[in-house]
């Protein structure tokens, strides 16, 4: 596979093979520039594509009246999730091929701002546990 790339790049740039020449060195070079070239404009056509497929995904999934406020994960591939449907909220339960509707909830609830503790803040309640133990 690396020989057909070698000499595909060596075609490409112009420098067939140049068997018992003094050429050798400046030849591997410009198959190695081209092999680069080829390798960088790959990798641009790769990011450019993820982005566009990411950018169109991102419109699919975002919607108006719809909103997975909360998960809680039961056991491996279980989930309640509480979803909110333009007004309403649903209590539902997913799993790995199925969705089950569960209730309606009320529509006064409140969800608790979850933010979690930095990397500081773990430690020095760490610290001082352990200062505390002594």
């Amino acid at each position: 596979m690396i020989n057909k790339l070698w000499t595909l790049a060596g075609n490409i740039s112009g420098n067939a093979a140049l068997p018992d020449s003094n050429k050798g060195g400046v030849n591997s070079l410009a198959r190695f520039l081209t092999l680069l070239v080829i390798f960088i404009f790959v990798l641009a056509v790769t990011y450019f594509t993820t982005h566009f497929v990411a950018k169109s995904q991102r419109g699919i999934v975002r919607a108006a009246n719809m909103e997975i406020c909360e998960t809680l994960q039961l056991a491996p591939g279980r989930y309640l999730q509480i979803v909110r449907v333009g007004e309403k909220y649903y209590l539902i339960g997913t799993g790995k091929d199925n969705v089950s509707f569960m209730t309606e909830l009320d529509q006064n609830l409140e969800f608790a701002d979850k933010t979690l503790p930095g990397f500081s803040e773990i430690l020095d309640k760490f610290k001082k546990k352990k200062e505390e133990d002594g």
